[in-house]
């Protein structure tokens, strides 16, 4: 059966739009002049750490926050000014928020019996949404015969049901068990590309956003730090903000001592000097400090016998093994520390041990401030 939500997505057109959102609490900014245009079929993803202002924004979209300025437009329709059971939006929330009396189907089918669906019509797409989220032989059951997981599912089935144009979750899996979460996340995923319903998810998370997300927006303080596909943003971040939450980064000061037109020349310490390729040319024109980050599992420790290039020696101070992975800190000098995040091969390295440590310059970033 093939479930669709407002016919075949178009991702070249825009099914949300937000145009100079600003959100203001006692003249406090939790949303700092917000434009984002969001494809219609997209899982876009909002991400950042707590007070950042990503679950204000989405409850403007609900209509349950008013904006303090600016405009929201769905498939066209400004809705800023219209109440929330106008706007034609589900919102999915942390907190589950089944009926309790009622049972399973009967939660699905809510939305649809406050429309005024004829019943035949309510019962049909009542066990085609239940089969969509593998519970229809659940469906007398009530809340609290289920699992949290189910429960989840019952609830993503009701916001659905409904066909929204758009669907809005507020880290809806949060409340769950690691591994639950990620088996749900990943069936949310299959779900939500099959109905092909625009999605604007809100998470904390960074690994949960870089995998569901076909685009997503790092935000810190009201404002956009970077926005892109979930590759180009944990590759190449735009700033120090996004490459420190969005996975683990090590910030160093460098200093330049040479523009080229798609390259500058780095000084980290006294004795690393590198080349660092700048794709689609760079904004540098003068040299001075810059800001430089290193992913820790891009840094490969190798023997203090290693003598290929880039090598720099230093002394491991801190171990840590996690079964799969080995983390190190090591001090580098006239650097200082590195941290490093690599696969467990071969017999790991002890405590004040001496090592090389070898940074391909390609993997190095270029960051603003």
């Amino acid at each position: 059966m093939n479930h669709v939500v407002g016919g075949m997505a178009n991702l070249n057109r825009s099914a949300l739009q937000l145009r100079n959102i600003k959100k203001t609490y006692r003249e406090q900014p939790a949303v700092r002049n917000l434009n984002l245009d969001i494809k219609e079929g997209e899982l876009f993803t909002l991400l950042g750490p707590s007070g950042c202002g990503k679950s204000t924004i989405l409850r403007m979209i609900a209509g349950l926050v008013e904006p303090t300025s600016g405009e929201i437009w769905i498939n066209g329709t400004r809705v800023d000014t219209l109440k929330t059971n106008m706007r034609n939006v589900a919102m999915l929330f942390q907190s589950i928020a089944l009926f309790p009396h009622m049972s399973v189907s009967e939660n699905v089918a809510y939305g649809l019996k406050v429309r005024g669906v004829n019943k035949s019509e309510i019962a049909m797409r009542v066990k085609e949404m239940l089969s969509l989220v593998s519970l229809l032989e659940y469906q007398d059951r009530y809340p609290i015969e289920l699992s949290g997981g189910q429960q989840q599912r019952v609830a993503l089935a009701r916001a659905l049901i409904t066909r929204p144009q758009v669907l809005l979750l507020d880290e809806p899996f949060s409340a769950l068990d690691r591994q639950l979460r990620d088996s749900l996340r990943i069936a949310f995923r299959k779900i939500q590309l099959e109905l092909k319903v625009t999605t604007i998810f809100v998470t904390h998370d960074q690994d949960e956003a870089l995998l569901l997300s076909d685009r997503l927006l790092v935000m810190s303080e009201g404002e956009v730090e970077d926005l892109g596909e979930p590759t180009r943003v944990y590759d190449r971040p735009r700033t120090v903000f996004t490459a420190n939450f969005l996975g683990n980064c090590n910030i160093l000061k460098g200093r330049v001592i040479g523009i080229g037109p798609n390259d500058i020349q780095v000084s980290l310490g006294r004795d690393w000097k590198v080349s660092i390729f700048c794709a689609n040319g760079h904004t540098l024109s003068a040299v001075g400090e810059v800001a430089l980050g290193i992913r820790q599992e891009l840094i490969e420790v190798m023997n203090d016998e290693y003598e290929g290039e880039y090598a720099f020696s230093g002394k491991i101070v801190m171990t840590g093994n996690s079964g799969s992975r080995l983390y190190y800190e090591i001090d580098v000098p006239n650097v200082g520390i590195l941290y490093t995040n690599t696969p467990r091969n071969g017999e790991p390295h002890n405590i004040n041990s001496l090592v090389k440590l070898r940074i391909d310059p390609a993997n190095i970033m270029l960051l603003q401030e």
